[in-house]
């Protein structure tokens, strides 16, 4: 309400934007916002996000629904301090022990951040935890149907899961939550999409770890390997992935893994390419290679296919 304080607006805005924060049952902006603490809940400015990220302790006033025209005013108040794509302007800080004294959000993580807790509901609208453990960016079930008070949220730090089509779950657990000395440096390419080199995890069909001088040799045998990436969304949950070949068909090494923003296909298909090239750009620095050819393939018209890219 302070921003809408500052701004030129008559009584009766006012009233509209109180009530639709009413409605909301907010107190404060990181109640509106995502973990990470730089971008707003995806719909939250037109009443379509999802209701279960954040659940209020305080008694909400009875607040019928606001009309069209209070949640435009709602827009024009959050704007300001926002980009085209709900971006903040100037993220949030680290969070605060008194993270949940106001509400419960939806997750949480470990202050060591090896496991993850999910609020649940059952057929009788019941709460209750589920329990991951951490294995890279995938969450794996180990403990279900925890009560309540099985998990203090005050032990844990507010964090976010996505669970994709095939009932793999991933976690969000970025250094903007709160900073630890081994994640303290983030990757930010740019508005495309979002994440830590620690939650890209890169694999291989043996070993799960990559041979960055085997990749090289191949490339050196073939003049040139394969890049095949792709991605899926399914409203605002997104994946994406690829996998770096030979001509002949042998699969060196590849990337799986969650992508941030507003769902839409063309973002989750190039966060797949745009994972591959970090990766070969990490490879090229760190065997100081002058250049290395790749023919990258993905099926989307908008995305460079089957030209041979020299990094």
């Amino acid at each position: 309400m302070e921003r809408a304080i500052s701004m030129k607006l008559t009584p009766i805005q006012r009233r509209r934007i109180n009530a639709v924060r009413m409605y909301l049952g907010i107190m404060s902006s990181s109640e509106i916002c995502n973990t990470e603490g730089d971008s707003l809940v995806c719909g939250i400015e037109d009443n379509t996000h999802n209701k279960e990220y954040y659940y209020t302790h305080l008694q909400k006033p009875k607040q019928n629904k606001p009309n069209t025209r209070s949640w435009n005013l709602w827009k024009k108040v959050i704007q300001p301090f926002t980009t085209n794509n709900k971006k903040l302007k100037r993220h949030l800080g680290k969070w605060t022990l008194k993270h949940s004294n106001a509400g419960t959000w939806k997750s949480y993580r470990s202050k060591d951040n090896n496991q993850v807790y999910n609020l649940k509901k059952d057929g009788n609208n019941d709460k209750y935890w589920e329990r991951y453990t951490r294995h890279g960016t995938e969450l794996r079930l180990i403990e279900d149907k925890i009560k309540l008070e099985g998990f203090t949220p005050e032990e844990g730090i507010p964090t976010q899961i996505r669970t994709f089509s095939n009932g793999i779950c991933y976690g969000e657990m970025t250094a903007t939550i709160m900073p630890d000395t081994e994640t303290e440096n983030i990757y930010r390419p740019g508005p495309m999409v979002s994440w830590e080199l620690v939650d890209v995890h890169f694999y291989t069909t043996n070993d799960g770890r990559p041979d960055l001088y085997e990749i090289l040799a191949y490339h050196d045998k073939h003049g040139h390997l394969l890049c095949v990436s792709d991605g899926s969304v399914i409203f605002h949950d997104m994946s994406f992935g690829w996998t770096l070949a030979t001509p002949d068909g042998k699969i060196i090494v590849g990337s799986k893994g969650p992508c941030n923003g507003r769902g839409n296909l063309l973002r989750a298909e190039a966060a797949g390419m745009l994972s591959a090239t970090m990766f070969l750009s990490i490879l090229c620095k760190y065997l100081q290679v002058p250049v290395f050819n790749v023919v990258c393939i993905s099926d989307n018209a908008c995305l460079p296919s089957t030209d041979l890219v020299s990094l």
